[in-house]
């Protein structure tokens, strides 16, 4: 393809959890205990935190630990698989009415205990109700019969599982867009998705994104979008991350001449 540099794919999903307070910087926990998001209840204290998690493939996964001066063997134990956490998110702040600098971790170190909902083949999560023992169940219904419905005690409805990271990184790699921000990117080798994500929700992580870099990100645009349109494949998936970061710039320079006065 014209232009093109390199490239990688990954597998991408959200992610939720708890954070304990003692990996977490003073500005993150009075930010979202104000929002409520702190759980009273947990010893030690803990956060709800949210981001997204990756896995990427172990060749591009490989650079970045070499990059940070890491050794593979401790990013591959099938037991206690580590990941690298990336912090450091530009967001506007509408209180003080410009964008700051949000740094969520106070370090190297953090364990996020996070949860998935559990998918069933064929049925989908509608809603909960109140047994007639008192117990809370969650309702799947089938997405071809609708009076064919599954119940779930509410405790097995959700797949935990644990992220650790004992590396803290602050420039985004290239596959990861700092677009929507985020409190916390959490990335790992392709090849451990099955050692971190719970069977139950691999489902979870179904769809494959590729990210491609370039030496002229409009023409390889154009002449993959023409590739996929020759071979009889949808091109609508197709995204110019470089244009849309361009446009980004222009509309905050724009923002910032109409903040300080116009220009003659």
């Amino acid at each position: 393809t014209v232009n093109v540099t390199g490239g990688t794919y990954t597998k991408k999903q959200f992610l939720q959890g708890d954070i304990s307070r003692e990996y977490v910087t003073a500005m993150f926990a009075d930010r979202f205990a104000d929002f409520g998001m702190e759980r009273e209840d947990a010893t030690p204290k803990e956060l709800s935190i949210s981001g997204y998690l990756y896995f990427v493939a172990d060749a591009e996964f490989n650079r970045l630990l070499e990059k940070y001066n890491l050794k593979e063997a401790d990013y591959y134990d099938q037991e206690k698989p580590l990941g690298l956490a990336l912090d450091r998110n530009i967001e506007l702040d509408r209180r003080l009415e410009k964008y700051v600098t949000l740094d969520t971790l106070k370090g190297d170190g953090c364990v996020i205990e996070g949860l998935y909902y559990v998918e069933i083949d064929g049925y989908y999560r509608k809603d909960s109700r109140i047994d007639e023992n008192g117990n809370k169940v969650v309702l799947y219904q089938s997405r071809d019969n609708e009076s064919d419905i599954i119940e779930l005690p509410y405790e097995e409805s959700f797949a935990k599982y644990t992220l650790r990271s004992e590396k803290t990184i602050e420039e985004a790699p290239f596959f990861v867009s700092r677009s929507t921000p985020v409190a916390i990117n959490m990335i790992y080798p392709y090849s451990m998705l099955e050692s971190v994500v719970p069977e139950a929700a691999l489902n979870q992580f179904r769809n494959t994104e590729y990210f491609l870099t370039s030496s002229n990100h409009t023409a390889s645009f154009e002449n993959l979008a023409t590739v996929l349109t020759e071979n009889g494949l949808s091109s609508r998936q197709l995204f110019d991350y470089a244009a849309n970061a361009e446009t980004n710039r222009n509309v905050v320079t724009i923002i910032r001449v109409f903040a300080y006065g116009f220009i003659v």
